[in-house]
């Protein structure tokens, strides 16, 4: 039975988490909203996400430090910076950073559905490669 997909998503503010959230949902997708970086860690050793979103700044880090976390633990999600400064500069910083991607505030609906059709492109892009990798490293 097919399963929408799983996206995180992870902002200090109430008012932004459902708001993303919402939009995630009318566009198919089951967003699982979260407020800090330990209590992310914890969804993300429970649940394969598919993608995640996150605030640019957090009560307890920023999106860097997220990065760090799934660049060791999870490389295979792409993680999508939403953030209210939407300049070019900040932007090349997330990409440079390791974000997939960068959407500013206020966001439209199609912007959404785009960045995580295309977020969920990358996931699977990157799964089969690990998962390649690992059937090489089992016949070596």
């Amino acid at each position: 039975m097919w399963k929408f997909p799983d996206i995180l998503v992870l902002s200090s503010s109430e008012t932004a988490r459902n708001t993303l959230a919402e939009a995630l949902r009318l566009g198919g997708m089951s967003p699982v909203p979260c407020a800090t970086l330990t209590e992310a860690h914890i969804f993300l050793s429970q649940i394969p996400f598919s993608a995640i979103f996150c605030d640019d700044c957090l009560c307890d880090g920023t999106y860097r430090d997220l990065i760090e976390i799934v660049r060791g633990d999870f490389p295979q999600i792409p993680i999508v910076v939403v953030s209210p400064c939407g300049d070019w500069t900040e932007y090349l910083k997330a990409l440079g950073a390791g974000a997939f991607d960068y959407v500013g505030i206020p966001f439209r609906q199609g912007e959404i559905e785009r960045v995580v059709q295309s977020a969920l492109v990358e996931h699977l892009q990157r799964k089969l490669v690990s998962d390649v990798e690992k059937l090489e490293q089992a016949q070596a």
